[in-house]
């Protein structure tokens, strides 16, 4: 895999998305039900930036004839193991919510959609007919489940393909998209089971949109500059622009097929300072397990927010949201660095010993 360029702005910007997303779902915890209103399209950001990273690191690889196999399993080692953790913690959000009552689900239907999550599937129909979510346990991993097909869709069809052959794949799936988009009134779909072909050309669409952009940053790659901090801030004030109502959908699309573009492909050729591209570094590692694990966390300190509002401890809104988003981040912190990257790493030594293993036999 290439090193030759850090990306450092770029996960500066996939961090401020993740922790974006944290404060959209929790909202209610900072009082506000207005709070970074398009923060919804940090999953299209993610998967765009997905596509542009995996090109530059893989794609070489892929065109040598590096197997598809191969390929899923380093996606699967690193994406599995947080995704495990946020499955689990669900899990356990869920069993201790029946055990005092606050919730009820029969231990039939847990096992059915837990059986299922281990295997990275959504949940069948018939174990939870009342909720709608592929993922009950852990909403947020719909998204994993559509990028995994986006992978294999890119190791299987996109090797030795030239820039006009992606460009009309793109534009296919750019069709089904909207004519789904068309149907569903708003980009904010793909976490129920039945909006699956959707959020499948959603994620498609903008994961191939990464894909050629990095073919043209990679002509281009010396043209097009920006200041890393105008950036960020640039991506915070896009999601949280107060435009709703009837110009939601128009703004949304001009951030998917205009702005969120841009400011990649600037992004991508602007590294920043030493000290600052350490923060960055740092809020790209914690991205990842910020983004799986934030729902079933955010579930849990909901609760402890409630019990001690009962228990006469009310705390102040902001105080509330900020709270969350900052041990969040502090456990996302921990579970990269003690948990996520050594058993990645473990991971990655068992897989070469057991091709080294196959090669001498």
């Amino acid at each position: 895999m290439e090193r030759s360029h850090t990306f450092s702005t770029l996960d500066g910007l996939r961090g401020v998305a993740a922790i974006a997303v944290v404060a959209f779902h929790y909202q209610h915890l900072f009082g506000s039900s207005f709070l970074l209103p398009h923060a919804y399209l940090a999953v299209d950001f993610f998967c765009m930036l997905s596509g542009f990273v995996l090109t530059y690191a893989y794609q070489k690889r892929l065109d040598n004839g590096w197997s598809t196999g191969s390929f899923m399993k380093v996606r699967l080692i690193r994406l599995y193991p947080l995704y495990l953790s946020g499955l689990l913690l669900g899990l356990l959000f869920r069993v201790l919510g029946t055990h005092f009552g606050k919730t009820h689900l029969e231990s039939g239907r847990l096992a059915e959609i837990t059986a299922a999550g281990l295997t990275l599937l959504p949940s069948p129909v018939f174990a939870v007919p009342t909720e709608p979510w592929s993922y009950p346990l852990d909403f947020p991993a719909w998204t994993l489940f559509f990028e995994i097909i986006a992978n294999l869709f890119h190791a299987l069809v996109l090797r030795r393909r030239s820039f006009g052959f992606v460009g009309v794949i793109l534009l296919l799936t750019g069709g089904v998209f909207f004519y789904l988009l068309h149907g569903l009134g708003a980009i904010d779909h793909g976490i129920n089971r039945a909006e699956s072909v959707y959020a499948l050309a959603r994620v498609l669409f903008a994961y191939l949109t990464g894909i050629l952009l990095f073919r043209f940053w990679s002509w281009k790659r010396s043209k097009f500059k920006i200041t890393p901090l105008l950036a960020v801030v640039l991506l915070i004030s896009l999601l949280a622009a107060p435009v709703v109502g009837r110009f939601s959908l128009v703004y949304d699309l001009s951030l998917m097929l205009v702005a969120f573009p841009l400011l990649l492909v600037t992004s991508a050729s602007s590294e920043p300072s030493l000290q600052l591209a350490s923060a960055f570094r740092l809020l790209g590692r914690i991205s990842y397990p910020l983004y799986i694990l934030h729902a079933p966390l955010g579930n849990f300190f909901a609760q402890i927010v409630t019990w001690s509002a009962t228990h006469g401890m009310r705390v102040y809104p902001l105080l509330q949201g900020t709270g969350l988003v900052v041990l969040a981040c502090l456990i996302a912190l921990v579970m990269d660095r003690l948990y996520d990257k050594p058993l990645r790493d473990w991971l990655h030594r068992a897989m070469n010993a057991t091709k080294l293993s196959f090669s001498q036999t």
